[in-house]
């Protein structure tokens, strides 16, 4: 059985786990069959206490409500006609398994390391599994962030992309840097000592005190903390700047504030990790690291939120909305017939794209004016009566002098008969 931190080891792996804490606090000379005797140290009326239970509670509801809101995003894309399932949507699903391990990776660090516990509390055995489950859980957490950022930029990019040339740089300029960081990222955690071993390890490291090629870990997250927060803060930015020019009453855009206002709550929760992180790094890390732990839950899980909001948000109004349909009456339920074979003359034209809030949630409407070499051509050939289209498509034309028809289609690349919804 292993024995306690700071008192005399029981096994052997108890005497090369002291012998590692004992050489990482700078006492290499120190005798490591004594203990590891090192703060914090156990108080006369010292009281048991665990904030174990507590981490398991929140870190398992937090992989229930991960699983339910990826699925239900999942599930509205499918479901609803009007909505397209796109890269954004591929994304979630690797983002969410990555946090979906990264939670597990702490619950296993509460059972079988000490996350939560006062060091003197631990075992020797507890702390060797607690350092190797925390060198493998960062560079997953830091995946899981940098994918969900990925799937926000891609949802901003279909829900901007097309109504400017200008914001689809700025989408794959966004993306690059993003999978720029990530790679960038894996590689410096990963390779942040040579050999690999010793990092999570330390039974290894001190048996094998070899010279270590290393860089400063503490530094290198402190750094990726502050670039993640600043990608938050600029992710928040996009949506702001779009919702103005989407056509709906002012409460309904208050709503839309209030769905990005949980963007700001993750930007937030971002800042709070970055101040708590100094608690993971005291000598009783094991036990205060629990704020730290805390803020990270909830900035992933404002991120997850995030990116899967505007998908829920049909959820509803696409209930009340077919409830309505039910009870009523004498709604046309018209079609738009698409046509081809336009002559030589024919030219056509994109308008800006205009954003509409819609039962099935946030919809982009492309307004494309077709222009018609010869009327007569036209008129004889691509003919449309007032029952071929749909009321959102109406077709409108001018003087026959002027030679022009104006028509309003779906986004790019979708047929004429329905509006995508976002």
């Amino acid at each position: 059985m292993s024995a306690l931190y700071g008192t005399p080891p029981n096994t052997e792996k108890d005497y090369w786990v002291a012998k590692a804490l004992l050489t990482q606090a700078g006492k290499v000379k120190a005798d490591a069959s004594l203990g590891a005797i090192l703060p914090p140290f156990r108080p006369e009326d010292y009281v048991y206490h665990s904030r174990g239970p507590a981490l398991k509670g929140l870190l398992a509801s937090m992989i229930s409500i991960v699983i339910i809101i990826t699925g239900a995003r999942l599930m509205m894309r499918r479901l609803s006609a009007r909505m397209k399932f796109g890269a954004d949507d591929w994304m979630i699903i690797p983002a969410a398994v990555f946090v979906i391990a990264w939670l597990a990776d702490v619950i296993a660090m509460v059972n079988y390391g000490c996350a939560g516990k006062h060091k003197f509390d631990c075992t020797y055995e507890e702390l060797y599994v607690h350092t190797a489950l925390s060198v493998v859980g960062t560079p997953i957490f830091f995946t899981a962030v940098s994918l969900t950022k990925m799937s926000i930029t891609l949802f901003n990019r279909r829900l901007t992309g097309l109504s400017s040339r200008r914001w689809m740089i700025v989408h794959y300029v966004f993306l690059t840097a993003l999978a720029l960081h990530l790679v960038i990222t894996v590689l410096l955690l990963i390779l942040a000592q040579i050999p690999v071993r010793a990092m999570y390890d330390i039974v290894w490291s001190a048996k094998n005190p070899g010279p270590r090629k290393k860089i400063n870990v503490v530094r290198i997250i402190l750094v990726l903390t502050i670039i993640n927060t600043i990608f938050d803060w600029l992710l928040l930015a996009v949506p702001i700047l779009v919702v103005w020019k989407i056509q709906l009453s002012k409460w309904r855009k208050a709503g839309l504030f209030l769905i990005f206002l949980v963007g700001g709550l993750a930007c937030i929760s971002s800042v709070m990790r970055l101040a708590a992180r100094k608690e993971s790094y005291t000598v009783d890390n094991t036990y205060n690291t629990f704020s730290f732990i805390l803020w990270t839950v909830l900035d992933l899980f404002f991120s997850i939120i995030v990116a899967s909001l505007p998908a829920l948000s049909g959820i509803f109004p696409l209930i009340c909305g077919r409830l309505r349909k039910l009870f009523a009456t004498g709604r046309s339920n018209g079609s738009y017939s698409n046509h081809s074979g336009y002559s030589d003359g024919d030219t056509l034209e994109r308008k800006p794209s205009l954003l509409m809030m819609t039962d099935d949630g946030i919809t982009r409407k492309d307004e494309v004016q077709l222009e018609f070499g010869n009327l007569e051509d036209y008129d004889s050939n691509h003919a449309l009566t007032h029952h071929q289209h749909a009321p959102w498509s109406a077709v409108n034309t001018t003087h026959p002098e002027a030679n022009r028809h104006q028509v309003n289609v779906s986004a790019a690349g979708q047929t004429p008969q329905q509006l995508e919804t976002v």
